[in-house]
């Protein structure tokens, strides 16, 4: 399984760090795309920005975009 990751951070704290410390890094980030492939077969493919959601290389917005006109 390979699992493909488009992600922004939500939060990214640069802080303070202390020399011969251990630094302690908590960002917090969402995904905007996953895709998941396996054995050259597409799973799971989410674009929230492009308003993707296939399922088995289906698509599963289609009722949807016909609804809107679109």
């Amino acid at each position: 399984l390979v699992t493909f990751l488009t992600i922004m951070f939500k939060k990214n704290p640069l802080g303070t760090f202390k020399q011969h410390e251990n630094a302690e890094f908590s960002s917090s980030f969402t995904c905007t795309y996953i895709k998941q492939v396996l054995d050259g077969e597409e799973l799971l493919e989410l674009d929230y920005l492009a308003n993707i959601f296939r399922v088995g290389g289906v698509d599963q917005l289609t009722d949807y975009r016909i609804n809107i006109g679109g």
